[in-house]
């Protein structure tokens, strides 16, 4: 049926999520992430105040994060998650324990959604390959940055409005139903509020009006239906821009005060783009792990995507749902990964590494569906060896999961340790203070070398001050930071 609002319908196969699939990729996220619920803040966190009026909870905060003109050297535009952020205070207070917990369960969210993301652009041929998807991404240890570093929420929200803006986007394909569509286009707002990567997403979209279209239309067809529903994603994506530029008179932002290409010269982000991508697909925390550790570790995830490649270029010849998800995980992976890469270096310690968490599910979705997929739609004649079939699945996903677990339990024990320093070092400078203060004199503290990180964790650069004032401390001591 066609008419206005309605596209031609497509049948949809049904599938009923299991749940005990969703219900361990949550308990893995929680086991694993629970020694971090009691972790103090860490850099940005340090400026929790920003929701009080330097003591109490201020609601009248709030607005001006919505239209941040106020910004200067940074152009955030970002009120979803600090919303959220006012919400955790009126809660937590400056109890980090709480912002941990959200954040865990947002990370585990995002391991629902992939699980679900995965089966469904496989047909729902085997369940299992979305468990492992879901199980790869809450366990990829280049995620913690994004995870305990609790600003980095944003990096969070913006994969589930990614992840669910494609699930709708699917849903409508299948169905014809407009209200997907728009759920979609609700989806990319929210995103758009939450982080700026997600403006490539509508090149991710129109792609999957293409390669999922019902097989009898025409190509001519299916780049016309792709151009009519991207027409309002590119007009929601030019009024974001127009705001950005009503606010601050461009459209890009800086990065730590400085220009996008200066700021990529001081870093050698091209210099180094191949040990980051090298550190982001095989994560292991230098910092941490001994050298042969991590070589092992790195030699067991390797061996992990060389399985997966081995079967992938198999169901390149079978599996047409796979010949499709190729592509469309290519350009989210691309797409995902333009916006930052002239902000993009991650070092052996994993430091910066929640540039890498999106494009990060692209690369492990398809590394699970690779491992298996079970195509009902082979070939005849093209079965795969009973090795293949069977055993490289297991292994695959054994060697992954295995090396992640262990990467991640390390890193980890990183950020309890560099919050434990920024704990130790506030609490030693307030008793320093008090002690000062009782003999009669007014403190002013300068630090001569300021804590920045611990074993790849970021823990005060520019922030201690932050840590030395009100509400986290009863009484503000004077700091002059210097790094």
């Amino acid at each position: 049926m066609s008419g206005i609002g309605v596209e031609t319908q497509v049948s949809a196969p049904r599938f009923e999520p299991r749940f005990l699939h969703v219900a361990f990729i949550a308990l893995v996220t929680l086991t694993f992430y629970a020694g971090t619920i009691d972790n103090y803040w860490i850099k940005d966190d340090l400026g929790v105040g920003a929701f009080t009026d330097g003591e109490h909870l201020d609601w009248g905060h709030l607005p001006s994060f919505w239209w941040p003109s106020h910004m200067t050297s940074e152009q955030y535009w970002r009120p979803i998650p600090i919303t959220l952020g006012f919400v955790d205070y009126a809660f937590w207070g400056t109890n980090p324990c709480g912002y941990h917990v959200v954040n865990t369960l947002l990370h585990a969210l995002v391991g629902v959604l992939v699980y679900l993301l995965a089966n469904r652009l496989a047909g729902f041929a085997n369940p299992t390959l979305g468990f492992v998807a879901g199980l790869a991404v809450v366990l990829n240890p280049i995620a913690p940055e994004a995870v305990v570093w609790v600003l980095q929420r944003m990096v969070l929200i913006c994969a589930i409005f990614s992840l669910s803006a494609m699930l709708a986007w699917l849903k409508a394909i299948e169905t014809g139903q407009t209200r997907w569509r728009v759920v979609g286009y609700l989806c990319l707002v929210g995103g758009l509020l939450s982080k700026e990567v997600i403006g490539t997403l509508p090149g991710v979209l129109f792609l999957m009006d293409l390669l999922y279209a019902r097989a009898d239309r025409s190509l001519r067809q299916r780049l016309l239906t792709a151009i009519r529903w991207a027409i309002p994603a590119a007009l929601l994506l030019a009024a974001y821009i127009g705001c950005r530029y009503a606010l601050w008179g461009r459209i890009d932002l800086k990065y730590a005060g400085l220009e996008p290409m200066e700021y990529a010269r001081h870093n050698r982000v091209f210099e180094l783009m191949g040990s980051s991508l090298a550190s982001s697909v095989l994560p292991v925390n230098a910092g941490i792990f001994s050298e042969s550790a991590r070589e092992a570790l790195r030699g067991a995830m390797l061996a992990a995507y060389a399985l997966a490649a081995l079967r992938g270029v198999w169901l390149l010849a079978v599996a047409p749902r796979f010949r499709r998800l190729v592509p469309l995980m290519a350009a989210f992976l691309v797409l995902s990964f333009a916006p930052t890469m002239l902000a993009f270096w991650i070092d052996e310690r994993l430091f910066n590494g929640r540039f890498f968490y999106q494009p990060g599910i692209a690369v492990l979705l398809t590394v699970a569906v690779a491992l298996w997929h079970s195509p009902r739609d082979a070939e005849r004649g093209l079965d795969p060896p009973s090795w293949a079939g069977r055993i490289v699945p297991y292994v695959g996903s054994a060697l992954l999961l295995g090396a992640f677990a262990i990467s991640l339990a390390g890193g980890l024990r990183a950020f309890e340790q560099g919050s434990q320093q920024v704990r130790d070092v506030q609490k030693a400078i307030v008793r320093y203070a008090t002690d000062l203060r009782d003999h009669g004199v007014e403190p002013v503290i300068v630090a001569l070398d300021t804590p920045s990180q611990v074993r790849g964790v970021p823990t005060f650069e520019t922030n201690l001050r932050l840590a030395l004032q009100p509400p986290l401390v009863a009484r503000a001591v004077p700091c002059i930071p210097l790094l």
